[in-house]
């Protein structure tokens, strides 16, 4: 296979080669390739996970072609020798089979890794748009952007993203505290708590197996819900988790409010709303959601498409979501035709629409009963930041220490309310 290749090729590199190889990998002018893996992606990747960047960066192919060409960039032609001729090879598509057996991917049976043909408008494997919705979302997440400010922060995401301290199984639904005064206790954990990764978001709790559909993220103002959302996409474009997930469509609700009259079919909504996603032809978006929604299946595992949406911002929803009951009766969803934005997302939140994709929802506690709890599997509470993680979060921020003293230091008397 071409990883083990590849892997072999890395480990024949000394430390300071190697050092050197993925200096070359952050610099495409160098290499005369359309596309580069970021410093701060390369930084903490051994031979392994460097191994995995690049196929899924490059594809199989393509990745064999690259490090030839920083092979002879740091005089190890030897290597270049032994590795196979890609000059007449096929290009080939790559899925999660190709990302190597990576924490994401253990345990993922070989139906469950299909690379499916999407047969519209012309056929090509759904790795063929994982990729190309990859791209194009980097562009947009791989920058911090903060609080209300519109203007992007010139610093990569990775390097001044710290871990936020995030729970599972906060009772939402019960919230009569101001969230101000709140905010005294939202960094102090009880000791039944077990804080979550990010990326494991969709992951039951207490390791029991049952198969999770919605995940219901809650967390006060400016807490760090939709930091953790840019996070959580980051880590997807850059092929560091979730690599099962075929395709992510990461809404907010002050873009779907603008759509609030209009009347659209899904596929109009995600490429309206959505810009990244219009490499994305709308007759292969209908292909996967109809194929989806005549299967039967409500089981994301079981998926032939592996879809997320993710709903930001509950709390800033100006639409009229029928969700706030349990009652629910099926409908026959045609998922081609024009309908109302509330509709739709009302269908989607109640499962009667894509009932396999996995819809992950973020809102601040006090809008957070819109949503009757019979339609949430998993709801997890954004806690903010521990004392260490406050300091560490401001070292990278900001490089003046006496901005970092300034922020990181603890207020003598809580707010006023």
């Amino acid at each position: 296979m071409t990883e083990e290749v590849l892997l072999n090729t890395l480990k024949d590199l000394s430390e300071e080669e190697f050092k050197e190889f993925r200096w070359y990998l952050d610099h495409s002018n160098i290499l005369e390739v359309s596309s580069k893996i970021t410093k701060s992606v390369l930084e903490k990747a051994d031979r392994l996970k460097t191994v995995d960047l690049m196929v899924n960066k490059y594809k199989p192919h393509g990745a064999l072609e690259v490090t030839k060409k920083v092979l002879e960039k740091i005089s190890r032609n030897d290597l270049v020798q032994s590795l196979p001729d890609t000059s007449s090879g096929p290009e080939v598509s790559v899925d999660v089979n190709d990302v190597g057996d990576t924490s994401e991917n253990r345990g993922l049976s070989p139906s469950q890794c299909e690379d499916v043909i999407v047969p519209e408008p012309e056929p090509q494997p759904i790795s063929h748009y994982k990729h190309l919705l990859q791209s194009n979302l980097q562009d947009k997440f791989m920058c911090a952007q903060e609080g209300w400010a519109q203007k992007k922060d010139e610093q990569h995401l990775d390097e001044i993203y710290t871990d936020l301290y995030i729970t599972a199984g906060a009772n939402v639904h019960i919230n009569t505290q101001h969230e101000v005064r709140q905010i005294e206790a939202v960094v102090k954990p009880a000791e039944t708590e077990k804080p979550i990764e990010p990326s494991d978001i969709f992951k039951p709790p207490s390791g029991r197996y049952k198969p999770k559909r919605t995940v219901l993220t809650n967390g006060i103002a400016g807490i760090g819900k939709t930091f953790l959302v840019h996070k959580f996409v980051l880590d997807w474009v850059e092929g560091r988790a979730n690599q099962d997930v075929h395709l992510v469509f990461p809404f907010t609700f002050r873009q779907l409010n603008l759509w609030k009259a209009g009347k659209l079919c899904l596929a109009e909504l995600i490429h309206h709303c959505i810009t990244e996603t219009r490499c994305i032809k709308e007759e292969a978006l209908n292909h996967i959601f109809t194929t989806l929604q005549s299967s039967g299946n409500t089981n994301y595992d079981k998926s032939k498409f592996k879809l997320l949406f993710v709903l930001d911002g509950l709390d800033e929803s100006r639409l009229q979501l029928d969700c706030s009951t349990s009652k629910n009766q099926a409908v026959n969803f045609d998922v081609t035709e024009s309908t109302s934005v509330e509709k739709l997302l009302t269908n989607l939140i109640k499962r009667n629409l894509l009932p396999s994709a996995r819809l992950w929802i973020t809102t601040r506690p006090a809008a957070a009963n819109q949503i009757h709890s019979d339609f949430v599997d998993i709801v997890t509470e954004v806690r903010g930041f521990t004392d260490p993680q406050k300091e560490e979060y401001f070292r990278k921020r900001f490089r003046d220490e006496e901005q970092v003293i300034g922020h990181s230091k603890p207020l003598s008397q809580p707010p006023v309310t």
